[in-house]
């Protein structure tokens, strides 16, 4: 059941935790994020992504037509990435 603290009502999640109903979940805390987003995270642009996109060079998800970047694989892509420039 809701209740008020004085800074705004505190739901439980149906896992347990706690959190502020007025709080917006971030970007991070997605796990998928659409072209718009992904390209805002990763500060590139909307048309690049689409590009890297159709060469299979960055890791996505499609559904249908629709395209979706998991966070998690891009961090492990980035890592991987930056992690070859340092080796040679």
């Amino acid at each position: 059941m809701p209740f008020s603290s004085g800074k705004g009502s505190v739901l439980g999640n149906s896992d347990g935790r706690w959190q502020d109903a007025k709080r917006k979940p971030s970007r991070m805390e997605k796990r998928l994020l659409n072209i718009a987003e992904a390209g805002e995270w990763l500060g590139l642009s909307e048309s690049f992504l689409y590009k890297l996109v159709e060469a299979d060079a960055i890791p996505h998800v499609r559904f249908g037509r629709v395209i979706r970047f998991d966070v998690k694989l891009l961090e492990e892509w980035i890592k991987e990435d930056s992690d070859e420039e340092e080796g040679g």
